[in-house]
């Protein structure tokens, strides 16, 4: 894992990214990472709930579907006419033959909702087929507080 470093010199957008394992840790962390994020560009970590969950379900989706290695990228936006979001983008592999541990140990009705609850809670998601087979999983979700002196990062995937 490493830290997060934005470059601090723009004010309104800050991007992260880090490296995730494909394991059962990997939902958790990212919550921590988004929230550390989050706060460090001054938001109400309590009215963006929303992108703590969604993170977290698009996450678990690839812990358990896809292929490694995962990348977790954030970027944040708080523009000055009032929008504000969160755009979240998970990296992988592609699909994986099989069903991670999770959702093999579960019965039919005790999973298969992220997708609902991602969609339901994003204002745009989507998916798209990058070069040597990485996929990015994204979503974009509201945050209803802004913040001044927001770091940026240009650093991408």
């Amino acid at each position: 894992m490493s830290a997060i470093t934005p470059d601090t010199a723009a004010a309104k957008d800050a991007e992260f990214c880090i490296p995730l394992d494909s394991d059962s840790t990997a939902p958790a962390l990212s919550r921590r990472v988004v929230g550390a994020a989050l706060a460090r560009c001054g938001a109400d970590l309590e009215a963006a709930s929303d992108v703590l969950l969604v993170v977290s379900e698009l996450v678990t989706n690839a812990v358990e579907h896809a292929l490694p290695p995962l990348t977790l990228r954030i970027h944040v936006h708080f523009g000055s006419s009032g929008d504000q979001w969160v755009q979240l983008d998970v990296y992988d592999c592609g699909c994986a033959a099989t069903h991670g541990s999770w959702i093999a140990s579960c019965d039919d009705d005790e999973h298969g909702r992220g997708s609902t609850i991602v969609d339901s809670l994003a204002t745009r998601v989507g998916s798209d087929q990058l070069d040597e087979g990485v996929v990015d999983h994204w979503a974009v979700v509201p945050v209803s507080e802004s913040a001044d002196g927001c770091p940026t990062h240009a650093g991408h995937v």
